[in-house]
């Protein structure tokens, strides 16, 4: 072979590698593109659904207070209709979340677990609930999935492994900066919530509630730290019927 054969086959070579290169570069951004595009429509189908349940909240409260049948009638027929798109748009949301498999994010996960359980279908909200604590390697993220599904097992009587889940969570988030106290008081605050309601376990809940108060007394922000002991004590209040209180709401300490 000739030096100008040669040279012709080299550049033949190097144009065919720089169109597969280029095929390959494209076809990726492609699915890069269209991956984005799905996470888009998920996250507005998400908050479509968010939307929708609020507005189902307010027609709800509005049946009850109605002063005749017709109106309670129609409320109750709108916020079926609500409860259907609700249910259509889910199945969509979990079709979208199983197209980027590698994109949604814990927190996605976590809601598509929620919303799962407000259309009754617990396996898939179980599910959901364990695949967004797999998808976390953030500590803070971690601790709130974690925490979540603690909440979803508690009502279903399943309270030791609720427990377990709960002390899990608890480890994700040390160290005595406000950041882990709030973070910690509210799981101590949630999960005591859960012994009360679900558990039906008084002296298990009184302990907690006061790890919880212990949480929220060691944050040094005055301001935010009365916040957390203000809505702690309301939750107290409306867990207990009155019968509990913390011990020294008002001394800023």
């Amino acid at each position: 072979m000739i030096i100008k054969d040669k040279i012709a086959l080299g550049l033949s070579l190097v144009a065919v590698s720089l169109s597969i290169g280029t095929a390959i570069i494209g076809e990726r951004r492609a699915d890069l593109e269209k991956g984005r595009s799905i996470k888009a429509e998920l996250s507005n189908t998400l908050s479509r659904i968010m939307e929708l349940t609020k507005e189902n909240a307010v027609l709800e409260r509005d049946s009850i207070l109605a002063d005749s049948a017709v109106d309670v009638q129609f409320y109750r027929r709108q916020s079926a209709n609500i409860t259907q798109e609700n249910n259509f748009l889910l199945l969509q949301a979990m079709y979208l979340a199983e197209e980027i498999p590698d994109l949604v994010s814990p927190i996605e996960l976590n809601t598509v677990a929620a919303l799962n359980i407000s259309s009754g279908d617990f396996l898939k909200a179980e599910e959901y609930y364990l695949r967004s604590i797999a998808k976390t390697t953030d500590p803070y993220y971690s601790a709130f999935a974690i925490r979540a599904y603690a909440g979803f097992l508690f009502p279903q009587g399943r309270f030791e492994e609720g427990r377990e889940r709960y002390m899990q969570s608890l480890s994700k988030m040390t160290g005595s900066n406000n950041y882990a106290r709030r973070l910690n008081g509210f799981t101590y605050q949630l999960w005591a919530a859960n012994e009360l309601g679900a558990a039906d376990n008084l002296t298990r809940a009184i302990e907690l509630f006061k790890m919880a108060e212990h949480e929220f007394r060691g944050i040094d922000i005055n301001e935010l730290k009365l916040g957390m002991l203000l809505e702690l004590d309301n939750v107290i209040k409306t867990s207990s019927n009155n019968t509990m209180r913390l011990s020294s709401l008002g001394d800023g300490n």
